[in-house]
């Protein structure tokens, strides 16, 4: 599913496995810090590197898999941008 201009959840084909995606944490307001207790704080915030032709869409929700530190329900915050090697796209928690 994916949310439409209204923010609506609109039904899709069904879901899309994407290979080669690489998801990471988002900026952090604790920069600098390396204790444990900042680096395995909760992330809110991430970033997903899609290859090209990814149909990754403004308001998808991306499943990341549960062997990944960051597993679980993102949503894309904005309309991917391209970067040399495919998409990139900020995603927020849901």
């Amino acid at each position: 599913m994916h949310r439409d201009a209204d923010g609506l959840l609109v039904p899709t084909s069904g879901p899309v496995t994407v290979e080669d995606c690489h998801v990471v944490p988002g900026s952090s307001a604790a920069l600098g810090m390396t204790t444990a207790v900042t680096s395995e704080a909760p992330s809110d915030t991430a970033v997903l590197y899609a290859p090209p032709g990814a149909p990754v869409r403004h308001r998808d929700i991306v499943e990341v898999p549960d062997t990944h530190p960051l597993a679980g329900a993102w949503m894309v915050e904005e309309t991917p941008a391209a970067w040399p090697m495919g998409l990139v796209a900020a995603l927020s928690r849901r």
